[in-house]
């Protein structure tokens, strides 16, 4: 049994007990050979007896069936037990969950915590060792913490907050480093945290420590995709610890109550939902004012484990529906999808001197004057990931010779001019822009003629330098192809180090470090696609090829290739070159830069 089941036991049981032991005397019943007609008190038992409907404290002479104190069943850790007689609960649903403390005696109030504190990171510059993270609150950061810009919106109590910094905790925690230290004054007291794993589709723990080191309980703060909301209730007063089972968890909201339990409420409601090929599903749950997410049998789960990802289409061609193209007109085919007949479409292809054609004349069985096409359907997989190919002979003709016009090109030879501003408008036209926070602490967006890039420095870990390049005029049809040289100086994952802007200034297509030593395409702001590796301070060329006719993207990495992928709904054409430390104390230098768009 856990410190804080003991801790429970107490609460639930202890008043039981001494309630059990004021009654002796007061309550009679025979003895059990009925001889001397002499009453005696009852012999409660000091341990639960237990059955589906709840606990209690059973006469322990013979042939009595009494039962003092019968209680339903109280499962506040949402592990599947009763927190004071540990009975199986995980089939079982609350009888009454606007009362769950006493459901068998529901005119008798739930005392609710009220606030003691509450604390917004965003209000944190440090979180020096040893020292209050905000004075007064009885909340202590120990070394290792660190306090960096990143911003999420959490529902706290009813109310949604937008938190821009967040505690970094470095890695696993312990007592005396990486570790939050509660002074918790009142019993029966309540910590809540939202949090979130340092690493995406990587599900990580916070653990409750007391002040002996020794583990009270640890709750899941879910994948790095989404923020969840931790609940720790500490039945006694004393020190206790927060930090991360295994490795490193960000922290964005902290609060103690104090005198109960959490008032949480529903405040959504949604039924489950099968995901289809283009929508994510997801179970039927509810939402609480507290941002808590329980599913259908009222067990807390988070955020991530909600919802299912959408299946992707499953295509194939119908082959004998194929029309040849010909070197003046186009052909077709049928296209399927097997999870939805809705999603069927037929697929132009373009006259044969396209140049999206492969053409084989050699090494196979041809007639003279044929050729064999491939065309890859734009944006159109089969259900393995592949492009969806059709091949067939047709007349060689002669293809037209692909040819691209420069947009922007730049070398950072040095001639150029950083302008240096603190914010970037997007209604700027053309030129070459810096965004940054503290010159003083090498934070700064600069041309360095020795070695010819454009260097974009950060030199600590809480602030995000950024290089825009703003186009003359925005692209928003064709094909345009990026490509470029980049020296990145840190492997971190998560880091979105260059970013295509809209019109609207949002990134719509990115590339972003899924891992560490890791780079992957990420489309709308999603999860990256991909995955080609890098070395810290070795240069590497990209390639970024857009469709954005046929809403498809194509990235190559040195020379390895990420399979194309659909443009998203953001994709409505290219105003704005970023390049992003993201804080971290990571840098940028980039040695060259060229935009072409297809004739």
């Amino acid at each position: 049994m856990s410190k804080n089941k003991f801790f429970k036991k107490l609460l639930v049981g202890g008043l039981c007990a001494l309630t059990a032991t004021a009654m002796i005397g007061a309550t009679a019943c025979k003895p059990d050979n009925g001889d001397d007609g002499e009453e005696h008190v009852h012999n409660y038992a000091t341990t639960w007896s237990s059955d589906e409907n709840g606990h209690w404290y059973a006469c322990l002479n013979s042939g009595h069936t009494d039962a003092y104190n019968k209680i339903s069943h109280v499962d506040e850790n949402n592990d599947g037990k009763c927190d004071a007689c540990e009975w199986d609960m995980s089939e079982e649903d609350p009888d009454n969950p606007d009362n769950p403390d006493n459901p068998d005696n529901p005119d008798v109030p739930v005392t609710y915590a009220t606030e003691k504190v509450s604390i917004d990171v965003s209000s944190l510059d440090s979180a020096p060792n040893g020292a209050e993270i905000v004075s007064g609150s009885g909340i202590y950061s120990t070394d290792g913490l660190t306090v960096t810009n990143n911003s999420k919106t959490i529902l706290y109590n009813g109310n949604e907050i937008s938190v821009t910094k967040r505690i970094q905790t470095n890695g696993t925690g312990k007592i005396d480093t990486k570790s939050l230290k509660f002074e918790i004054a009142n019993d029966n007291s309540v910590i809540v945290i939202y949090a979130i794993s340092g690493s995406t589709n990587t599900e990580r723990s916070l653990f409750l420590k007391d002040s002996e080191g020794t583990d009270v309980t640890t709750q899941s703060v879910g994948e790095g995709n989404y923020v969840n909301t931790v609940v720790f209730e500490v039945a006694t007063a004393g020190t206790y610890y927060v930090g991360s089972v295994s490795s490193g968890i960000n922290i964005y909201h902290i609060s103690v109550w104090e005198g109960g339990k959490l008032n949480e409420t529903v405040v959504q409601t949604e039924e489950a939902k099968s995901a289809t090929c283009e929508e994510a599903g997801n179970i039927a749950y509810t939402k609480t004012n507290f941002g808590r997410y329980k599913d259908s049998s009222n067990k807390i789960v988070t955020q991530d484990k909600i919802y299912s990802p959408a299946t992707g289409h499953d295509y194939s061609l119908v082959t004998e529906s194929l029309k040849e193209p010909t070197a003046d007109a186009e052909g077709s085919i049928d296209v399927v999808c097997a999870n939805d007949a809705e999603h069927n479409f037929t697929a132009t292809l373009p006259v044969l001197t396209n140049d999206g054609y492969t053409k084989v004349t050699e090494g196979i069985q041809l007639e003279e004057g044929q050729a064999y096409y491939g065309y890859a359907i734009p944006g159109i997989k089969d259900k393995d990931g592949l492009s969806l190919t059709v091949s067939f002979f047709a007349e060689d003709v002669e293809q037209k010779e692909v040819t691209w016009s420069t947009v922007y090109n730049n070398n950072f030879d040095g001639n150029d001019t950083v302008t240096l501003t603190s914010d970037i408008k997007t209604e700027t036209n053309g030129g070459l822009y810096g965004n940054f926070t503290d010159t003083t602490a090498n934070n700064y967006v600069g041309l360095v003629a020795d070695g010819d890039y454009l260097y974009v420095y950060d030199n600590e870990t809480s602030n995000t330098t950024e290089a825009y390049i703003l186009l003359d005029n925005a692209i928003t049809s064709g094909a345009l192809k990026l490509t470029g040289t980049v020296t990145l100086t840190a492997t971190n994952s998560s880091w979105t180090f260059l970013q295509l802007l809209n019109a609207s200034g949002e990134e719509f297509v990115g590339l972003r470090t899924p891992s560490a030593g890791n780079i992957g395409v990420r489309i709308d702001g999603g999860t990256p696609s991909g995955s080609v590796a890098f070395s810290k301070d070795v240069e590497f060329s990209f390639e970024i090829t857009i469709d954005l006719d046929n809403r498809v993207v194509s990235v190559t990495i040195g020379t390895t290739k990420i399979d194309d992928v659909n443009l998203g709904t953001k994709g409505t054409g290219l105003s704005i070159i970023k390049f992003a430390t993201a804080s971290g104390a990571r840098s940028i230098k980039v040695g060259s830069i060229m935009l072409e768009t297809k004739d």
